[in-house]
């Protein structure tokens, strides 16, 4: 699916969300939904199976989710008419990106070899708030390529402060000075 689409998608949906008042749940019960339908192959098997009709992928929905609001129920219920369930991916990526906007919050990937600790988390949301003057969300990915330090991924900048990068800078200093 195009990034157009998904866009079009999700400001539908955070609209929706906002005219209804209803922001700050429907941000919630995405992110639980799409990571149900993500982490189960076999719900993404039965919900973009051909022979299902569309009537079918909707039952699934409603007594899969039964307690989600109306709005997000029936929001689904589109998805499937167009076709649309299995791009719910990136349409909740819009829907996260709209929601931070609006909220204020800068989303930030934190790269490390090992779990950052809640202390740790915590002192990193304070320096990135007081520099960037925003809510700051970290989500820590962990990736056993950085061998040492943080990578961290801003605004679609990136700010490495790897011991791999420090061990570059340092040779390229040595090589450049001799």
């Amino acid at each position: 699916m195009g990034n157009d689409f998904a866009s079009e998608y999700a400001i539908a949906l955070f609209d929706l969300a906002l005219e209804k008042q209803k922001v700050d749940v429907i941000n919630d019960e995405l992110k639980i939904c799409v990571k149900a339908y993500l982490d189960n192959k076999t719900f993404i098997k039965l919900l973009s199976h051909p022979q299902f009709d569309k009537e079918h992928k909707k039952g699934i929905i409603k007594d899969t989710f039964k307690s989600i609001e109306r709005i997000l129920l029936h929001f689904f219920y589109v998805l499937i008419e167009n076709d649309r369930i299995a791009d719910i991916k990136f349409i909740n990526e819009g829907f996260t990106k709209l929601f931070n906007d609006y909220n204020n919050v800068l989303s930030v990937i934190a790269k490390t070899s090992i779990p950052l600790t809640d202390e740790q988390i915590e002192a990193l949301k304070g320096k990135l708030s007081k520099k960037y003057r925003h809510k700051i969300e970290v989500n820590n990915v962990i990736d056993p390529s950085v061998i040492g330090g943080m990578l961290l991924i801003i605004n679609n900048q990136v700010f490495d402060y790897t011991i791999k990068n420090q061990f570059q800078s340092l040779k390229s200093h040595i090589l450049k000075h001799t």
